[in-house]
Parts: structure tokens; sequence; C-alpha cells
């Protein structure tokens, strides 16, 4: 439960930089068109190029996220798929964020630091994933689909005998 805590709150921490991330956007994007009213169209396309991709960039990782912890707990393939895929884009979007930041001096830092956030993040799920997969690897094959549907149960009993063999450590980012 704990490790579940740090995680979102390390995802929130992260949603929160990209909405600072957007808000300074905005406000630096205005401010320069202040400055120079000729350079006004291309400043605020630029600036709304930078707001959508952080929106879109928002809402992969909470597709990750999600994803993640589904997949944790069920073991479905489909859902570890969506997942990789929401990785996939979140990372494009990360880069994409960090190019379109670097017109304004004040947001390029922040935007450095959500990427480096982002790669402790994904290496840490990472890890989680790949723990899951190996306790199943550890399951009897005509075992393996029974364990993955009941690996989590409302008691403080075991789903089955292997649920306890998953080790766990404590993270930092």
């Amino acid at each position: 439960m704990r490790r579940l805590r740090v995680q979102l709150t390390v995802l929130l921490a992260l949603l929160g930089l990209l909405v600072l991330a957007w808000g300074a956007a905005v406000f630096l994007g205005a401010r320069d068109a202040a400055r120079s009213s000729a350079a006004l169209p291309s400043t605020v396309d630029r600036v709304d190029e930078l707001r959508r991709t952080a929106t879109r960039l928002s809402r992969d990782l909470v597709t990750m996220e999600t994803s993640r912890r589904a997949y944790l707990v069920t073991g479905d393939e489909a859902v570890r798929r969506a997942h990789l895929r929401a990785e996939t884009r979140a990372t494009r979007g990360v880069r994409r964020v960090r190019r379109l930041s670097r017109p304004w001096v004040e947001l390029s830092p922040l935007a450095d630091r959500v990427a480096r956030q982002y790669q402790a993040w994904v290496r840490t799920g990472r890890a989680e994933l790949a723990v899951r997969r190996q306790v199943v690897e550890r399951i009897p094959s005509p075992f393996r689909a029974m364990a993955a549907r009941h690996t989590i149960r409302t008691s403080s009993r075991p789903a089955c005998r292997w649920s306890g063999a998953i080790p766990t450590r404590s993270s930092r980012y």
C-alpha cells in the first residue's frame, strides 16, 4: 500500500509539474508576444502546440499508471500492451515538451526536471512489472492462469502459495 501511495504521489507531482509548465508557457508566450506584436501569430501557435502536447502527455501518464496497476493486479497481457503503448507515447511526449519549451529560458529547466522525474518513474514501473513476470514464471504452468486471476484478495491470507514470493523494495525518486 505504501508503494502505491509513493507511485501516486509521484504521478501527481508529474502532473502538477506539467500543469505548471503549461501555465508558464502561456504566461511566457503572452509576455513574449506583447514585446513583439509582429511575432504574435507564431508565438501563439508555439504556445498552443506546447499546451496540446502537455495535455496529451498528462493523459498518457494517467493511462500508463492505470494500465500498469491493472496488469499488476490481473496479469492481463492486453493491459500490459496498453501500458507499453502509453509509455511509448509518453516518452515521445516528454521529448516533444522539452523541445517545444526550448525558446523560453525560464521554462526549459522545468521541462528538463519533468523529464528526469518521468524517467525515474518509468524505471520503477519497469521494475514492478519485471517482478510480476518473475513471480508468474515461477508458478507451474497449469496454475498460472488461476494464480493470475487470484493474486488480490480482501483477506490478509495469500491468494495462493506463490503470492508471498513478491519481494518488496522501497523506492526513491
